[in-house]
């Protein structure tokens, strides 16, 4: 019997019953870092491999063009490029458009068809909105008294389009797919009707679809002629969750000749509403398709045990949800953090100076790269990019230029869309770009007799240079013979566009010459021109991969595309993606663009009620999911945050009110348990089980700093902390304190404490220059702690002592020259009170409050007690006021209390 394929005997249980299932119909609910990219890809090959599937066969669509060319890589590296490249994968709008490129004849679409980007949707409806508010009609009236804008009204058509309202073409009316169910009644109002039918009818007149259009035609397609689809057998849909309603109904669609389907989701992640998805599709599949085998993936290889904890109390309070759990591997005796802060400004700073101490403290464990911060709306970043710059923490805006979004690459790729088939918005753009003497009026005057005579913009364009028609009575020369070149220049590009031994880097690099582009370049942007010279470079080095259409298996020969309609075709379906930087910087980023990615160390700040759940949110299960999200992109630590007062506004346009309050999905007890209002000591038992969860073989030797120390030195970086010759000094470390109290327990019953402030002079100098590394010289202990805020070393008769002051169950090394660098008032717990960097407030429950909540607790071990408190425990339980508080007696007072290990610890 021959043994199980190697992509199967990695998997778990429940892993393997999802990729062998012989159910039709299969729902496979994984939740955040169970493997279901793994799952997915090895349902793949198992369909290929041994159960015989043919690669043509199968459609494997996911929500980016990122997850799907990483199933396909996987793929190839199990299975080979044979297969591989034969799979018809990418997401619904690209599926659908290779399917329409090949079948749209079938529909009445026109040959040389391209796809309208959301830049270019935005400036048709520009135009037409411009042009209606000098028109004297029923629409324009209706439209003059609303706040209409190109990006209110896109959205607009595209709800109406989800919901299945379709413009088609010789229509005067719009139809409602079979199928589907009627839209609400706001998106079927004159004014929305109508400015739908005239977007279009521009579209069309310039032989443009949208990427919502790519679904609806898709749709059209299927139900006009599915013998289409005759050949496939399975389908299989990543991210499930995200999908919306045209999207489930293409799904049955596709599904309509016995075809099997397996899905992959997660109802708990679905944040998408606001694009139309459908938490509800779930659901409908179950009702839709009879027999539906359910399996739930509750094993997370992701995050720690501590971190699921709080992430599932907090979706736990969706009743509703489906019931399923979460179970982890990995375990740490660290819980999350909490902290609350006066102001969003005290909030971001001391955000950026825990991310510094982390790193400073592990440098071998961490590197800026490591964390995430991640917020509800890029509204919330200003005064966190403020904190960051302040400390010389560098930093990245997830997804805020993408490559194709660029203005040098918009340029060059605008004028190869002119060159493919004269796109009007296209041809605006590029007309004067570099300047040719046809300026914004004479542009104007263009499109206004383009309007005025129904034609398209490029054949006004001729006529203008044919003198067959006057802009104005008398003619500018030197604008007419503007027009002509320009005119020349298309038409020979287009020539060569044609020219089967071009390829398109070779014509991309003709308009570059041509219009002198790199001169262009160097004079409107002196300061900046070579950066944006690399990236058209970088166009036209990818140019030719993005023109090589991969091979897919459809049933029919389409018509023959040019390699620049290829290349416009992928270029376009690739600008929905986000482009993805690397490099050593911490990530800023929104909870939504944050799906499906994970950190080490992840920080949630901002975590206030009407910013999470969001005042202005209609749906507060939605925002609870959000959260969920955010939670469980942390693998090792997880900090969360709020302030009470809010100082200015976030941006011009949202202001929230100047009180906040903790989010009301972490005000409850159940939530709370999980929280920890410690500040994190790192040590090495804490560095090794973070480098287990992150898989690092190595995290070095544990730094000694603290967070004051950060705050003191905002702008000086670790690295030029290293680069000092100054050799460092001895630390003291746990275990080697432990012995040396457990000995000094035994020589002596009490000690004396010095009731002055300890700083350089008094340190180093009373009682002659003692040195540590004297008295410990033979008892050196490689494991080390960190946090210097919260040990002291006292000279006490050439010996030194080590003490707490009680705030967590943990002894910390420190140095003595920490100790000179800094004076340490004598009432150290009533000034850390007014500190920004004080221990977070309590989150109003007393039991919460008194529960020991150090995220490095170990059971059985009593927390010792603050020596400069009104009140002490003696050791046999009783209490006893602290002479340290008294008004009497002289100079050095003697401590009532035994120095014993166990109850330092």
């Amino acid at each position: 019997m021959a043994s199980a394929p190697s992509y199967l005997q990695s998997l778990n249980t429940q892993q393997r019953l999802s990729v062998e299932s012989a159910h039709k119909y299969t729902q496979i609910l994984a939740g955040p870092g169970s493997g279901k990219t793994r799952v997915l890809t090895s349902r793949v090959a198992y369909l290929l491999q041994v159960a015989n599937c043919n690669p043509r066969d199968l459609i494997v669509a996911t929500f980016t063009n990122k997850a799907a060319n990483e199933i396909k890589q996987r793929i190839h590296t199990l299975l080979g490029n044979e297969k591989s490249s034969k799979i018809i994968s990418g997401t619904f709008h690209s599926i659908a458009y290779k399917y329409l490129s090949v079948y749209g004849k079938h529909i009445g679409l026109a040959p040389k068809w391209l796809v309208a980007d959301r830049s270019d949707a935005k400036a048709i409806v520009k135009r037409l909105l411009a042009t209606l508010k000098k028109a004297e009609n029923s629409l324009a009236s209706g439209i003059r008294g609303q706040e209409l804008t190109p990006e209110n009204v896109l959205t607009r058509i595209s709800k109406m389009k989800s919901s299945g309202l379709l413009a088609k073409a010789n229509s005067p009316e719009l139809i409602l797919l079979r199928g589907m169910d009627a839209p609400p009644p706001e998106l079927q109002s004159y004014q929305s009707t109508e400015l739908y039918k005239l977007y279009q009818t521009t579209l069309r007149k310039n032989n443009l679809m949208d990427f919502d259009d790519l679904l609806l035609h898709f749709i059209l397609l299927l139900q006009t002629y599915p013998s289409c689809i005759a050949n496939i057998k399975h389908i299989l849909i990543d991210e499930f969750q995200d999908t919306s309603r045209i999207q489930y109904y293409l799904l049955k669609l596709l599904a309509q000749k016995d075809t099997a389907i397996t899905i992959v989701g997660d109802p708990d992640q679905s944040i998408y509403g606001f694009r139309s998805a459908e938490i509800e599709n779930l659901n409908r599949m179950t009702k839709d398709f009879k027999g539906t085998q359910v399996l739930n993936l509750e094993m997370n290889y992701r995050s720690a045990y501590s971190i699921l904890e709080l992430a599932f109390s907090i979706i736990s309070q969706d009743k509703a949800r489906p019931q399923k759990g979460l179970k982890s591997d990995f375990f740490m005796s660290l819980m999350p953090s909490y902290r609350e802060f006066e102001t969003n400004q005290k909030e971001s700073y001391w955000t950026a100076c825990e991310i510094k101490r982390i790193v400073e403290c592990c440098p071998r464990l961490f590197t800026y790269d490591d964390f995430a911060i991640l917020v509800r709306s890029s509204s919330l970043t200003r005064s966190l990019e403020h904190a960051l710059t302040e400390l010389g923490v560098s930093y990245r805006m997830v997804g805020v230029h993408k490559f194709f979004d660029r203005e040098e690459v918009r340029d060059v790729v605008a004028y190869a869309k002119v060159i493919a088939n004269r796109d009007p918005t296209s041809l605006i753009r590029i007309i004067n770009t570099p300047t040719r003497n046809i300026g914004k009026t004479k542009v104007d005057r263009l499109l206004e007799e383009s309007e005025r005579r129904n034609l398209p913009l490029w054949q006004i364009l001729v006529k203008v240079s044919e003198n067959n028609i006057l802009l104005s009575q008398r003619q500018d020369k030197s604008f007419l013979k503007s027009v002509k070149n320009f005119i020349d220049l298309i038409e020979r590009l287009d020539r060569e566009s044609h020219d089967k031994q071009k390829s398109v880097s070779d014509l991309i690099s003709s308009v570059l010459r041509e219009i002198k582009y790199y001169d262009f370049l160097r004079k409107k942007n002196p300061e900046t021109y070579d950066e944006k010279w690399d990236n058209v470079m970088e166009l036209v080095q990818q140019s030719d991969v993005l023109a090589e259409q991969e091979e897919v298996g459809l049933l029919e020969e389409g018509p023959q595309e040019t390699s620049l309609q290829k290349f416009l075709g992928h270029v376009t379906l690739a600008s929905n993606d986000k482009e993805e930087e690397k490099s050593s910087k911490v990530t800023i980023s929104t909870l939504h663009a944050a799906k499906g990615l994970e950190w080490p160390v992840v920080f949630l700040p901002c975590v206030c009620e009407n910013i999470i759940p969001h005042s202005r949110s209609e749906d507060v299960d939605e925002e609870r999911r959000l959260l969920y999200v955010g939670v469980t992109r942390a693998q090792a630590l997880l900090y969360i945050s709020s302030f009470k007062n809010s100082v200015g506004s976030y941006n011009d346009n949202e202001n929230f009110s100047s009180k906040q309050d903790i989010s009301s999905f972490l005000r409850s007890y159940e939530t709370r348990k999980y929280l920890s209002e410690r500040d994190i000591i790192f040590n090495n038992q804490l560095a090794s089980e973070i480098s287990i969860i992150l898989n690092r073989k190595e995290y070095g030797t544990v730094q000694n700093v603290s967070i004051q120390e950060i705050s003191d030195r905002p702008n000086k970086t670790y690295q030029d902390e290293k680069s000092s010759t100054e050799k460092p000094a001895f630390v003291c470390s746990r275990s080697l304190a432990e012995k040396e109290l457990q000995k000094r327990a035994r020589d002596q019953e009490f000690m004396e404490v010095p009731d002055e402030p300890l700083n350089k002079e008094n340190t180093l100098k009373r009682k002659g220059n003692f040195d540590i590394r004297e008295f410990f010289s033979k008892k050196e202990d490689p494991q080390l702690t960190s946090d210097v805020g919260k040990t002291r070393f006292l000279h006490q008769q050439g010996k030194q002592t080590l003490l707490t002051d009680g705030s967590n169950n943990k002894l910390h090394g420190i140095s003595v020259k920490d100790i000179g660098n800094r004076k340490i008032p004598r009432r150290t717990v009533s000034n850390e009170k007014s500190s920004m960097f004080t221990k977070a407030s309590s989150l109003s429950s007393p039991n919460v409050s008194e529960r020991p909540m150090c995220s490095l607790h170990n059971e059985g071990t009593e927390q010792s007690r603050n020596i400069e408190t009104s009140e002490m425990e003696s050791p046999n339980g009783s209490t006893s006021k602290n002479p340290l508080q008294s008004s009497q007696g002289p100079r050095k007072k003697r401590l009532g209390v035994r120095l014993r290990a166990s109850r330092m610890l």
